[in-house]
């Protein structure tokens, strides 16, 4: 009859069920005594360096005897206790004093459980600490590893869009200096650079002032057909006057009209050296149409 106190005994508990958190334990004297003079040695630190390494030392001691870092001990010492608890509960208790993200570092690279070493990670923003708890966790922990890369990954793109957009806007500024007129092919490779930056703050600025250049380059391209037009027609008031023998007194008029017309034109003296510049650098000099006797004449510039 050996089964019937099996029937009697509830089930089986598996390991750790049921398990109240842990409490702070009261050490011995000697352990006391210790710790104190562990204390002592943290506040005698002739450097920083020995300073950390003393607080790392205090922190492992508590831990291993389940003592909770005093009101007076520093994060260090908490963050050094907390990656060392071999308590879940004590672990989270003393990690929640921590402030400083460079000791939750500290415990994400170190601490015992995962859960805790995740919930440290997720409080560190500085890149620096980011890159050393993704180093350290290379092989311990790809949860943690797999949280720092993605945000590095993301700051870098981020880095790299600010880089590309500084200099887009460099070359905005430059083109918008350029004296007339702008080149197509430079306004299309402008406008290239700012569709790779793609729809982000960074690129904000960069679309405006694209815009203006749009605007600028719609403009000129008007007044350039503008002016093509009336180049147009004074070389056609060149060739008739020209072309006809002289008494052509009775086409005098309507000839002077025509050239005080042309001179007279603003957008045809403003960008004349445009002219000169499409037309392959060939001379745009004065033109002159002999109207009168005697040698009188007037002069029409395009």
């Amino acid at each position: 009859m050996s089964w019937i106190p099996g029937l009697t005994r509830g089930p089986a508990r598996r390991p750790g069920e049921g398990k109240k958190p842990a409490k702070d334990v009261a050490l011995p004297a000697p352990a006391r005594e210790s710790i104190e003079r562990l204390r002592q040695s943290v506040a005698q630190a002739a450097t920083d360096s020995e300073r950390a390494e003393r607080e790392r030392e205090l922190g492992r001691v508590l831990a291993e005897g389940g003592v909770a870092p005093s009101e007076a001990d520093t994060e260090a010492v908490a963050a050094a206790a907390a990656g060392c608890a071999q308590d879940k509960e004590l672990a989270r208790l003393w990690m929640a004093r921590l402030g400083g993200e460079a000791h939750f570092a500290e415990v994400a690279m170190h601490a015992r459980f995962a859960e805790l070493r995740f919930a440290a990670a997720q409080r560190v923003t500085g890149t620096a600490l980011l890159e050393q708890v993704l180093a350290a966790t290379r092989e311990r922990d790809k949860r943690v590893h797999r949280h720092c890369t993605e945000i590095l990954r993301t700051r870098r793109a981020q880095a790299d869009r600010a880089q590309r957009a500084g200099g887009l806007d460099a070359d905005l500024d430059a083109a918008l200096a350029e004296p007339p007129p702008l080149a197509a092919a430079r306004l299309a490779q402008l406008e290239r650079a700012a569709q790779a930056l793609g729809d982000c703050s960074e690129a904000a600025q960069c679309v405006q002032r694209l815009q203006t250049l749009h605007a600028r380059a719609r403009a000129e391209g008007e007044l350039l057909r503008d002016l093509h037009r009336l180049a147009g027609r004074a070389d056609a008031l060149a060739r008739e006057a020209s072309a006809n023998a002289w008494p052509v007194a009775e086409r005098l008029g309507g000839w002077h009209e025509a050239v005080v017309h042309l001179v007279c034109q603003e957008d045809e003296k403003r960008y004349v050296g445009m002219v000169a510049e499409e037309r392959g650098g060939q001379d745009a000099g004065e033109r002159e149409i002999t109207l009168g006797d005697g040698g009188g004449y007037c002069h029409a510039t395009t």
